[in-house]
């Protein structure tokens, strides 16, 4: 009888060593799985385009005020009036595509921080001049948005200055023109004034 009750006893051990072993087994797995999880690659989302580099726009999809897709952004290129942004419009898998690059200025980060927004259609932008994308060069990845849209804002303060400077310049030739043949007209004035003087003289 008691040798019935010790079998019985370690066969009951036995099988609670086994559970115990497959749970500690088991457990390894789910703490992968969930590690996993833990460390699934979450897309970025930005509070203002000047937190994001050039890097970070290639490839951002741009939609108009309606929310409809227009286009992705292909380049970010340093253009003769300050950064410019390139879109592929229409086609299929980049074939005829009407391409058109717009002031980086023009763009505003979307309420979801991972896309752009622009105030025109798609049809609108069609009426653009195309840009000729043969010669396009990327700017650098890492290139700060925000640096560009500071350089853009100095371009355009520069141009605004520049063309204040330019008219007041044009305003005043004039005006030193007038004054020059004023004072001529008055010194021939007064000239004539004293030749008639003189020849009232000789003639008394």
């Amino acid at each position: 009888m008691t040798l019935k009750y010790f079998w019985m006893s370690t066969a009951v051990a036995t099988m609670i060593a086994g559970g115990a072993l497959a749970q500690d087994t088991a457990t390894p797995e789910t703490g992968v799985a969930s590690g996993g999880a833990d460390t699934a690659v979450i897309a970025p989302k930005f509070m203002s385009l000047e937190e994001m580099t050039v890097g970070d726009m290639i490839g951002t999809f741009v939609y108009d005020p309606e929310g409809e897709r227009i286009s992705e952004i292909d380049y970010v290129i340093s253009g003769a009036g300050g950064p410019e942004v390139v879109l592929g419009i229409g086609g299929f898998l980049g074939l005829g595509e009407y391409t058109v690059a717009l002031p980086l200025t023009d763009f505003k980060l979307g309420e979801d921080g991972l896309s752009l927004r622009l105030d025109t259609d798609k049809e609108t932008l069609k009426t653009y001049p195309e840009f000729d994308e043969s010669m396009a060069e990327n700017l650098p990845a890492e290139t700060s948005i925000g640096t560009l849209l500071t350089q853009a804002g100095d371009s355009s303060s520069m141009t605004t200055e520049e063309g204040a400077a330019e008219s007041d310049a044009a305003t005043d030739e004039p005006a030193t023109d007038d004054a020059t043949q004023t004072e001529e007209g008055d010194m021939t004035d007064e000239g004539t004034t004293e030749g008639e003087t003189t020849e009232e003289t000789t003639t008394q």
